[in-house]
């Protein structure tokens, strides 16, 4: 039976001869070459499948491994320094990047040197559990080396496909506990890298850019689990002091999003000081104002009206300061609002973000006292659209019964389709505040006269409803009002 197959091997591969057992020709005893053994195995395998993965095809024959492979001592040993190697590569690599490294791309370069390290060790360690573990002439391979002669073609193709998939499941493991154990054992600063470290290495880096791009990044709700470790909270407290504008006024909007309330003093000193750039001291103030601190009030309006005074057209220390009372909800600075749009209207020189925070504002503070102010601007016959349509707009929250005649004589003197614009406030990447709707001027006063409830304007509303003259959406509007009242029995 063995010599009808090596005469069959003779006559598939010409050239190469296989001698019969007890022949004295020197031959006796050249067995296939591994190089045509395997060209067989490809030949045969390839009528099966036309794609193969062979992870082991013959490992003795892969130049690194060759004198690892040669003895099962020398792979022991070799796979135990491989592996302290590894560690010391861990433990090095993730203290430069830890406590020395600003250099984000150094880092990721080192990073993927150390896991290309561990793919490597990984092999190595399979390599030893194969020895422990595999059976077959998987194993004799191992053990043998060059002195290895498989029995027949069986033993050889047993050899090059048997124990792939169990391979690549144990290299698998091998590099998943080699790249955790080492990094474990090694105080785990890749893993804290990967974390929160490239955030904290990028906030101390030399490019003011990387900087304020770190930052704007973290800012986004989805990395809010973040905000409160300790590292970055203290890497953010640097930026807030730093000499760039741009990563200064990200990092002080951060610190109000997340509340870190050991920025105020920073945040109160760019508030106060001129020397800081508009869009730094804009940021401030709205961070004081989300912390809820107090203690900046004072500050929050002196800075506005000095600003004020100094320009009537800002666009950006006055709304911010404005918006900072809005998100405060305190009344502080309800006299000084009233103050600036007045002279607002006299001077027509103020800018519309002053304009729109102003009444914003005031709108918010739900004062009658507004009232007569929104009635003065639109008792003035030469100002903008949009203007009036603030004005009316705080109406809704601010009149009462007396107002009533005046509003709807305000309507009568209101074209039918005069609209007013919306106007939100779209900060970053949250979401945006409306400010103003987009609605139809009369609609507005339809509104605030319906918002008083009160059952001698039911005739008044239910005629706009139903006037077919009327814009559809005051109309609209009317119609919504008549059924509060009627639920409310307010007739």
């Amino acid at each position: 039976m063995r010599a009808a197959r090596q005469d069959a091997l003779r006559r598939a591969l010409p050239g190469e001869h296989i001698a019969a057992k007890g022949d004295s020709s020197p031959i006796q005893n050249i067995c296939l070459s591994s190089q045509a053994y395997q060209e067989i195995t490809v030949a045969k395998s390839s009528k099966k499948t036309s794609f193969r993965v062979e992870v082991i095809p013959n490992m003795y024959e892969i130049g690194i491994f060759k004198k690892t492979l040669s003895s099962r001592t020398r792979l022991r040993v070799t796979a135990a320094c491989a592996i302290a190697a590894l560690c010391l590569c861990y433990l090095g690599a993730g203290m430069f990047i830890r406590y020395i490294s600003t250099w984000s791309l150094l880092n990721i370069a080192i990073i993927i040197l150390i896991y290309i390290a561990t793919l490597v060790v990984g092999y190595l360690l399979a390599l030893l559990i194969g020895d422990i573990i595999f059976a077959g002439p998987w194993l004799k391979k191992m053990h043998l080396g060059d002195s290895y002669t498989p029995d027949d073609i069986e033993d050889q193709k047993a050899l090059l496909k048997n124990k792939n998939i169990y391979f690549i499941f144990v290299w698998l493991i091998s590099i998943i506990a080699l790249g955790f154990g080492c990094d474990i054992c090694t105080g785990s600063n890749i893993r804290w890298y990967q974390n929160i470290g490239g955030i904290v290495i990028s906030m101390r880096s030399t490019d003011p850019t990387e900087r304020a791009a770190v930052i704007r990044t973290i800012s986004n709700p989805y990395h809010s689990s973040k905000w409160q470790d300790p590292e970055i909270r203290e890497g953010l407290m640097n930026c807030i002091r730093d000499e760039d504008d741009n990563v200064r006024a990200w990092a002080a909007y951060l610190a109000g999003k997340a509340k870190i309330s050991e920025s105020a003093s920073d945040l109160m000193d760019i508030l106060r000081s001129d020397n800081f750039d508009p869009i730094s001291r804009q940021e401030a103030a709205i961070a004081l104002a989300r912390l809820e601190w107090k203690q900046a009030r004072g500050s929050l309006l002196t800075v506005m009206r000095a600003t004020f005074e100094r320009n009537h057209a800002d666009t950006v220390l006055v709304p911010a300061t404005l918006f900072a009372f809005y998100i405060l909800d305190d009344p502080m600075a309800y006299r000084e609002a009233l103050s600036i749009l007045d002279t607002c209207l006299e001077a027509r020189d103020c800018s519309p973000q002053v304009l729109q925070y102003a009444f914003f504002y005031l709108k918010s503070m739900k004062k009658t006292e507004t009232a007569a102010l929104a009635f003065k601007y639109l008792d003035t016959p030469d100002i903008s659209q949009e203007m009036r349509c603030y004005a009316t707009d705080v109406l809704r929250f601010t009149a009462t019964k007396n107002d009533v005649p005046a509003m709807k004589q305000a309507f009568e003197n209101t074209p039918i389709h005069a609209e007013c614009p919306v106007i939100y406030r779209k900060y970053h990447e949250e979401a945006a505040i409306i400010l103003f709707e987009h609605e139809t001027m009369r609609a507005l006063l339809v509104r605030a006269i319906g918002n008083i409830m009160d059952a001698a304007n039911y005739d008044w509303i239910y005629a706009i409803g139903a006037n077919t003259s009327e814009n559809a959406q005051t109309r609209k509007i009317a119609e919504t009002y008549i059924r509060s009242m009627n639920q409310k029995n307010i007739k």
